[in-house]
């Protein structure tokens, strides 16, 4: 992502895993309708043999995936979603806006906060839900 570029974090995930789902049915029937059959009858080749070990290491790599971004969130909510959004750099302990003494880009706790939740919403669940209803401190 670059630098000062306002994105969308619902629409990124909302295309991140919408690119995951197009690229694994594209594997599975391009698996399915061109090379399998050629495995049965035996004409299969190391390009066919290839194609389908990538195929099984996209589909195998999404629960992966899905664990780093859990991990992600549960760091995150360790820190009570305060990282900086560009170089994740804690912010705890800090004032609610100003620059970030790592990178120096400006923050304002509020909507870091807010950007985090719904960056991690769509693969965790719900997370902004869960995390008003914990009582502060």
């Amino acid at each position: 992502m670059l630098r000062g570029m306002v994105v969308d974090p619902r629409k990124e995930q909302a295309r991140w895993r919408r690119s995951w789902i197009l690229f694994t049915v594209y594997h599975v029937l391009f698996i399915g309708g061109l090379i399998v059959p050629k495995v049965v009858q035996g004409r299969a080749g190391w390009l066919d043999y290839s194609l389908i070990a990538l195929a099984v290491v996209v589909v195998a790599s999404y629960p992966f995936m899905r664990y780093r971004f859990r991990r992600r969130a549960r760091v995150l909510a360790a820190c009570d979603w305060r990282q900086c959004r560009w170089c994740r750099f804690d912010l705890r302990g800090l004032a609610d806006t100003g620059r970030c003494p790592e990178c120096g880009e400006e923050y304002d706790i509020e909507e870091v906060r807010k950007w985090w939740k719904d960056m991690m919403a769509p693969v965790v669940g719900p997370v902004a839900e869960v995390d008003e209803a914990k009582p502060k401190q």
